[in-house]
């Protein structure tokens, strides 16, 4: 069989075991039963291959969406597959993404299929005019309040909107249990939700081993003893066992096969510092970093070849909302994208910078310091402002002559996430507090100004310094 004839018959088994709708600009991909015959009525061997062009689409998307960016040669590849009955009516409607204040929101979402839950839960924002990229990753554990369901972790979410769902078809219970979670991010978060993607275990897997694997730098070496003694299949199924099976990783450049990196990425009770949910979200945002590398190092994404290959084995284990006009300009957002330069954050309880803390009440959940998620959604809402601008020095002084006040207030600014670079008395008494602001419009300035709402605001020569005195007035 010549190279050619190759190519096509392996483009044939795909259109054999696959079939693929398009409804309401969302893609599904669902297996066939029974007959791998052609069609024979023209109009629908035509619609075929379009669906095949759709599937494509689909998971390079995917990919793009949940492991960073690649470029228009993902078109061309899908052009290359079909390339003589495919027109590309379908893409290229200028229709643009979803945004909000110039800004598009991405759920993405790594889930235990077998339990339901959403292990991962990441937010990647595009501020589409300078095509800058942040992510930020959200614990698992922390706790949020679902209307009539009382509270409960987050991961969990889905799983309930799935199960209260009265969709009669899994289709309809799953985008259900999407719609529940997002409108639950939306008020941890402050930012809406404008598209979804989801990845299981097989799909990870199956990503990471289609490039033959990935390198990941660990930055500590660590051993979990409780790791579960999941496995899968010589044909690819993920099977769930009660059991632990140990895993363990070492220091530096560590090649990893799809199974090691789903373990990296998963595991929960490793040692030095590795075993909290805040080490594991960091160790995710790694393994996606290493999967947009090796994908672009290799040219897989140019490869019809390897695409469809990749289609055959990810099947229905991907999942995502965007339409192929969007998908689109997507992409012609992303495709020159560094990923040395995404703004990479984690939601976490570190003593000086983070914004939660976790407790120990019928269960270990992480809620926020604040009380609310006012000081999350400051810090989600404003996270390309934070990065472009220099973060100032705050110096707080006691002019109130009462012991002790400067100090209480610097544990308010805590759970802010302002952590003041000098405390000390100031020479002179302050019957009225006063901020002495030498940062111009910065958000640090603005959150302590509206905790201290009373308080004269003075210009400050000291440049990007903000210098707070408490005065006897405070607590007043």
């Amino acid at each position: 069989m010549g190279r050619g004839n190759k190519f096509f018959h392996n483009i044939t088994m795909v259109r054999r075991r696959h079939s693929i709708s398009h409804k309401d600009g969302v893609l599904y991909e669902t297996k066939l039963k029974g007959s791998t015959k052609y069609q024979t009525v023209k109009e629908k061997k035509k619609r075929n291959k379009k669906f095949i062009f759709l599937s494509i689409v689909l998971i390079l998307g995917a990919i793009l969406f949940y492991f960073g960016s690649i470029g228009f040669s993902a078109i061309s590849a899908a052009n290359e597959v079909l390339p003589d009955s495919i027109s590309f009516r379908d893409i290229i409607s200028r229709s643009s993404l979803k945004q909000t204040d110039g800004v598009t929101n991405i759920l993405m979402l790594g889930k235990d299929q077998a339990a339901g839950l959403t292990d991962t839960i990441q937010i990647v924002r595009i501020r589409t005019d300078d095509d800058k990229v942040a992510m930020v990753s959200v614990p698992r554990d922390l706790q949020v309040t679902i209307p009539g369901n009382g509270k409960e972790k987050i991961n969990a979410v889905y799983k309930t909107g799935y199960s209260q769902s009265k969709a009669s078809d899994k289709k309809g219970k799953e985008a259900d249990g999407v719609k529940l979670l997002e409108s639950t991010i939306k008020e941890v978060v402050g930012v809406p939700i404008h598209y979804y993607v989801s990845l299981d275990f097989v799909g990870l897997k199956s990503v990471v081993d289609s490039l033959g694997g990935v390198t990941v730098n660990v930055e500590t070496a660590f051993y979990d003893p409780q790791y579960p003694k999941d496995y899968f299949t010589k044909s690819g199924e993920y099977v769930k066992t009660d059991g632990y099976e140990p895993f363990s990783v070492k220091a530096g450049e560590q090649k990893m096969d799809g199974v090691t990196a789903l373990k990296y990425s998963r595991s929960r009770h490793g040692s030095n510092g590795e075993g909290s949910d805040f080490a594991r979200a960091a160790r995710q945002q790694q393994v996606v970093m290493a999967i947009k590398e090796k994908a672009l190092s290799l040219g897989f994404l140019s490869n019809p070849i390897k695409i469809s290959n990749l289609l055959e084995s990810l099947g229905d284990h991907v999942k995502t909302d965007m339409g192929i006009p969007e998908f689109k300009d997507f992409i012609s957002h992303l495709k020159d994208l560094d990923t040395s330069k995404i703004i990479s954050k984690v939601l976490s309880t570190d003593s000086k910078d983070g914004l939660l803390y976790s407790v120990n009440e019928n269960g270990y959940y992480i809620k926020p310091k604040a009380g609310d998620f006012s000081q999350v959604q400051k810090f989600v809402q404003n996270i390309f402002k934070q990065e472009d601008e220099i973060k100032p020095t705050v110096e707080l002084y006691n002019g109130s002559g009462t012991v002790g006040l400067a100090t209480k207030f610097a544990k308010r600014l805590e759970a802010y996430g302002i952590y003041p670079d000098k405390i000390d008395t100031n020479d002179e008494r302050l019957s009225r507090t006063t901020i002495y602001n030498g940062s111009g419009s910065s958000i640090t300035f603005d959150e302590i100004s509206s905790l201290l709402t009373n308080a004269k605001i003075e210009s400050y020569s000291e440049k990007n310094v903000i210098k707070i005195v408490i005065g006897s007035d405070y607590g007043e």
